[in-house]
């Protein structure tokens, strides 16, 4: 009986932990300014670009859907922006020993990690999520047919877009527990994590079939194994 109540415990502490990242988060400006910014970000850069694209040599184009567009370019940006906030932030909870505040309590080590990786997941594909739907209504507004193809390519994109999100989030915990200063951090983000996330993306461009369940798996494994790392040196800092 004891041993089952203190699993309730670990568990709620856990849930209690997700839902205090994601509310810090959520009420932060940097992802408030994201949720609208990045939207009316990928409209702009839509219609800054041709949407015209030569096919051959004859002269003959396609129109280019604004989902297809923003699937690329905004996942990872918003990717890159990922990375480097929940770096940061890790660096400076661990600069100012918050985490040893949480310690004691009934909670496991790991669960730190995993909260804030949720919680910028999702707060970030939510920015994601609202910028395809202003693709949609671009492409509506413009008269190209939503056909059953081109939804499934949007949704088919959309969560390889999530993927990247989820990628760039499990780096940035990485790279938060490593590093010793901020501007460590952000190098790392920029100069390392930038080429980790491209890895699921570039796996969906490959030319085979179920290409798209590849990139899934390809995504869930380099998410895992980065959360593992970063779970297994939070168990070893010393505190």
């Amino acid at each position: 009986m004891n041993t089952e109540n203190n699993h309730s415990k670990v568990r709620n502490m856990t849930w209690l932990l997700f839902v205090d990242e994601l509310n810090g988060f959520a009420k932060s400006m940097l992802m408030l300014a994201m949720w609208i910014g990045t939207p009316l970000m990928g409209i702009g850069l839509y219609f800054a670009m041709p949407h015209e694209i030569p096919i051959n040599g004859i002269g003959e184009t396609i129109t280019m859907p604004a989902t297809g567009l923003l699937a690329t370019t905004i996942s990872i940006m918003v990717g890159s922006l990922a990375a480097t906030m929940v770096a940061v932030e890790i660096v400076n909870e661990r600069t100012k020993k918050i985490y040893d505040l949480f310690l004691i309590r009934p909670i496991r080590r790991s669960s730190f990690m995993w909260a804030k990786f949720f919680a910028v997941t999702f707060c970030v594909s939510v920015a994601f999520i609202l910028s395809m739907v202003g693709g949609v209504i671009i492409d509506l507004a413009r008269g190209i047919e939503l056909s059953p193809e081109l939804l499934k390519h949007t949704l088919t994109s959309t969560l390889s877009g999530v993927g990247v999100i989820a990628v760039s989030a499990a780096s940035g915990v990485l790279i938060g527990m490593i590093s010793n200063t901020v501007l460590m951090a952000v190098l790392l983000v920029w100069f390392l994590a930038q080429y980790v996330m491209l890895i699921p993306a570039l796996a969906a461009l490959l030319p085979f079939e179920w290409v798209q369940v590849v990139s899934l798996v390809l995504t869930l494994i380099i998410t895992l194994a980065m959360m593992f790392l970063s779970s297994l040196l939070f168990q070893r800092m010393e505190t």
